[in-house]
């Protein structure tokens, strides 16, 4: 800007939101690099044996036992990564911004537009536990 041009109200407005901006996008990637951290410190799960039919929470993951075998998701929504922690019938609800889910993980309702992220595991014998990775 020139020296001999006026600072319109627009202008104004307009620097003002790249300055307010700034800030938000900063705080948005530190928030995403410590969750980052965070997961890469816990990257396994134990879970019991005795896991209940149907779907159970376990932060932070979703478990879906029926007689054929069990399934086990990531509870974080594929939306925006909200936690689920929630089940209507039969369906699994994001809190945030209502996304459904069906208890195999494919989704029923949006705005997700993804299934949720299954998980691998392995049984350990010798300790007679689940452990379920992570990352």
């Amino acid at each position: 800007m020139h020296l001999d041009q006026k600072l319109t109200r627009e202008r104004f407005f307009k620097i003002l939101g790249y300055a307010l901006v700034l800030p938000f996008i900063y705080g948005w990637i530190s928030m995403l690099k410590q969750n980052r951290l965070l997961h890469s410190k816990t990257n396994t799960l134990v879970l019991p044996p005795d896991l209940p039919e149907g779907l159970s929470f376990v932060e932070p993951v979703i478990i879906s036992k029926k007689s054929d075998g069990i399934k086990i998701f990531s509870a974080r929504c594929t939306h925006l990564g909200c936690m689920i922690n929630h089940i209507q019938d039969g369906h699994l609800i994001c809190p945030c911004h209502g996304s459904e889910y069906l208890s195999d993980g494919s989704v029923i309702k949006g705005p997700s537009k993804e299934p949720l992220h299954e998980l691998s595991y392995t049984f350990d014998k010798e300790r007679g536990v689940f452990i379920v990775k992570l990352v």
